[in-house]
């Protein structure tokens, strides 16, 4: 892999984040997805032009799903809404699906050596999720009703379940 491709994706995730998150924080539910999709074609084009993308589609669906599981969870629970929520309530929003898009992307491309390191995956994600939709809500893109009990409940729903999306990626990704 050439050496710019690692801080090439980190800056088009952290872009997508913070485009998605700002933007929903504004209540302009569109903005970051029209950032955030053009961003993740171009990291897909540029893995291409590497011939590494083998497995990516599987990985993206599979990652979105989850996503999509988890925050629909946090939402029906009243644990946490999304601001510019344009969709029904109980649905995560589209700049949050495209959010989960782009992690999938950062995550396929630059970090597949970790992908067998199942403890490790889940302690940086029980870690970094909750992180994340705080510093998500700083920006008011969403509002987390009692912050130590949500963020532990999110921490504990991608602690584990983000290890099983890479043990299931890893025994099914090649065969669907």
């Amino acid at each position: 892999m050439m050496r710019w491709l690692t801080p090439f994706h980190i800056l088009c995730y952290y872009t997508a984040w913070f485009a998605c998150i700002l933007s929903a924080g504004a209540e302009n539910p569109w903005l970051g997805p029209l950032i955030t999709l053009p961003l993740v074609f171009i990291q897909w084009l540029v893995q291409r032009s590497q011939r590494d993308t083998k497995g990516i589609y599987t990985f993206i669906v599979m990652s979105c799903f989850f996503g999509i599981v988890i925050d629909t969870l946090l939402l029906r629970t009243g644990l946490i809404t999304f601001s510019a929520n344009k969709w029904p309530g109980f649905m995560t929003p589209p700049w949050m699906i495209t959010l989960w898009l782009s992690f999938a992307a950062l995550v396929f491309f630059c970090l597949r050596n970790f992908f067998q390191r199942y403890l490790l995956a889940g302690i940086l994600s029980a870690i970094g999720f909750p992180l994340a939709y705080y510093a998500g809500a700083h920006f008011h893109s969403a509002t987390i009703r009692h912050p130590f009990f949500s963020l532990f409940i999110l921490g504990l729903l991608a602690g584990l379940g983000i290890p099983a999306l890479l043990f299931t990626f890893n025994k099914l990704g090649d065969k669907i």
